[in-house]
């Protein structure tokens, strides 16, 4: 059976798990969330965030490939890279104000477990990461003093912009739990879902950037 062992301060607990099969994760850095942002699938009911553990739970709230196909790829892209992991799904309506609120409710939701989010605001773009990235900092300083600590990945639009060298500087902000992506599949599904809004690898990042528990 599996086994897990906690000291803390002159306290040994120690867990004796059940079965014995399966892939045991020794720490929570495996809890992951991405944020999508509209009108969120019926499935969700009166809910705002939902927990998954593989894409068809995603898909059984509705978040399917022909309802919601972007958001059905960047969850395939994450089990695609981290199959079985916990992840807590976000949608939200666009807020008129982007403050961020969204990463705090995802967060308390899980308990403040989450160790990285993903969120994805193809309605923002490349004009709006300096002012976006100053307030998710703000959210993520509250976080880290109610002791819920989390780092984020940040997809915005920049589907207009024809020079990579044009794109805003950002080297001079203080936002260092926050990571902006711009990359984005050339061939593949990613390929086939882009039209002239950005759809971004941000859902495969998430998923590959966070294995250390394996």
């Amino acid at each position: 059976f599996p086994v897990t062992i906690k000291a803390q301060m002159n306290r040994v607990t120690i867990t004796k798990g059940q079965g014995g099969l399966g892939k045991e994760f020794p720490s929570q850095d495996h809890v992951s969330g991405i944020i999508f942002f509209g009108t969120k699938p019926v499935g969700f009911g009166m809910d705002t965030v939902k927990k998954v553990t593989s894409l068809l739970e995603a898909e059984n709230f509705g978040l399917t490939a022909g309802a919601y196909p972007v958001e059905n790829y960047q969850i395939s892209e994450f089990y695609r890279q981290n199959e079985g992991a916990d992840l807590y799904i976000g949608y939200f309506a666009t807020p008129g104000t982007w403050n961020f609120a969204e990463l705090t409710t995802l967060q308390n939701t899980a308990g403040g477990i989450i160790r990285q989010v993903a969120i994805y605001a193809p309605t923002r773009t490349n004009a709006n990461l300096s002012t976006d990235l100053a307030a998710l900092q703000t959210v993520i300083n509250a976080l880290f003093v109610a002791h819920k600590p989390v780092q984020v990945l940040y997809a915005v639009n920049i589907g207009a912009v024809t020079d990579l060298s044009t794109l805003p500087d950002l080297r001079a902000l203080n936002a260092p739990a926050v990571s902006v992506v711009i990359g984005q599949d050339g061939a593949g599904a990613g390929d086939t879902l882009y039209t002239s809004t950005s759809i971004t690898c941000i859902g495969a990042i998430l998923g590959a950037g966070y294995r250390d528990w394996e």
